[in-house]
């Protein structure tokens, strides 16, 4: 089964694809993703996750996978559910960084305007 890290991955690569790729929603597919998202899920690594994949104004893809709760009893996720972004500071830095190629040595004030 596919850990956080191989759906991180993905993710990122899908990301970085649908920046770079002249392509709409109809010539993309997703089931890998979909895949490692119920994977991740069924493992109890996470549990749900909304992914959200576009590209200027267009939704390549859009989808809600497992729980946004489980106590006291469980909520399934839904594409609107609100998350907390302060937990998401550090993965997306980071993710920023390796798409724009920011050499980690270098303060990020050099890379700011």
């Amino acid at each position: 089964m596919p850990s956080v890290v191989v759906f991180r991955a993905l993710a990122v690569t899908l990301l970085v694809l649908a920046l770079v790729l002249p392509c709409s929603a109809a010539d993309v597919r997703f089931e890998g993703l979909e895949e490692a998202a119920r994977d991740a899920i069924a493992s109890g690594e996470i549990p749900g996750v909304v992914v959200l994949v576009g590209r200027g104004d267009e939704t390549l893809h859009l989808g809600a996978y497992g729980s946004r709760r489980l106590v006291p009893a469980a909520l399934p996720m839904t594409t609107d559910t609100i998350f907390d972004v302060a937990s998401l500071t550090k993965p997306l830095a980071t993710t920023l960084a390796g798409l724009v190629a920011l050499p980690l040595a270098e303060p990020v004030i050099f890379h700011t305007s």
